[in-house]
């Protein structure tokens, strides 16, 4: 069965213990979140680890995420499977993760308790609250199938590169930290990811960027690098930089098309329907003097 665990911690950081405890730590907050210890050997021994290296626990276990945190809310209880719903019963439903509108309108029918709630037949919740009511029906009983995600460390993308000697002008250092840049930029674009901060390490020199609008390719994250790194960035043997807070990137038009194979029919029958001019590409519009202006300095001060 599984073992998840709730906690909260005294200790400001404790991600990187858990993280060598189990692969999946979701944290919640600062210091509290899920720890699934499914399959990492006895608890006893986990669990001696975490309060010598982190301090004292306020904690709750069962056999899922929703019990655990009831749990960790009572007050350390551990919850052996199979007797969720009797741990539940007698709490109230303000303990339920649901929005306080649903818990309002389960007090005006009359339920106070879990085990009132797991008393109504599973028809009785849908015709009242529709497809919310099997969710209700299943909370009620302590069964709750989300995951603990593999949330920690948080993804990233990483380009690193080294040297024999020190750049002997700040042009070689420049021209290191935007090719680097590049590089980064263009693992976001092949990923359809964007980052929203970026951190650059040379040598034992560590800065980090806040990217508003996060950054999502290769010129954005040259121009970053160039205006907000630059000029801080000592000369080192080594350059790292790394992108973290990493989104999906938002949808652009030609997304609906996965390759052009498949775009190439689409615009045939377009212009087999409204003919060769029925159709204009972006390419061939004229663009604002501003806009010609800033493509041409982006293409200048950016060239490889």
């Amino acid at each position: 069965m599984p073992t998840i665990l709730y906690f909260s911690s005294p200790a400001p950081h404790p991600w990187d213990l858990c993280a060598q405890l189990t692969p999946l730590v979701e944290p919640a907050g600062a210091n509290e979140g899920f720890l699934d210890l499914t399959g990492c050997g006895p608890l006893e021994g986990l669990w001696r680890r975490l309060q010598k290296e982190i301090g004292p626990l306020r904690w709750g276990m069962a056999s899922n995420k929703m019990v655990a945190r009831i749990a960790y809310q009572c007050g350390n209880k551990k919850v052996p499977p199979g007797s969720e719903g009797d741990f539940l019963a007698p709490l109230s439903l303000d303990l339920l993760p649901f929005p306080p509108g649903i818990i309002k309108e389960l007090k005006q029918l009359g339920l106070f308790t879990i085990g009132q709630l797991a008393s109504v037949p599973l028809k009785e919740l849908g015709r009242q609250f529709g497809p919310l009511g099997r969710e209700l029906f299943q909370a009620a009983r302590g069964i709750d199938h989300t995951k603990v995600q593999a949330a920690y460390p948080p993804p990233s993308i990483t380009c690193r590169r080294s040297w024999d000697f020190l750049p002997s002008h700040r042009c070689e250092l420049e021209e290191r930290l935007l090719a680097l840049a590049r590089e980064l930029g263009e693992k976001l674009a092949a990923g359809k990811q964007r980052c929203g901060r970026l951190r650059a390490r040379s040598d034992e020199q560590l800065l980090e960027i806040v990217l508003i609008p996060p950054a999502d390719g290769a010129s954005s994250l040259q121009q970053a690098a160039f205006y907000r790194l630059l000029p801080r960035l000592r000369p080192g043997f080594s350059l790292e930089l790394r992108a973290l807070d990493l989104t999906p990137r938002q949808r652009e038009q030609l997304d609906l098309f996965q390759a052009k194979p498949e775009l190439d029919p689409v615009i045939e029958r377009l212009q087999t329907r409204w003919g060769p001019r029925g159709l204009r590409w972006a390419a061939e519009l004229e663009l604002s003097r501003r806009a010609r202006c800033l493509r041409q300095f982006q293409c200048h001060l950016f060239a490889p």
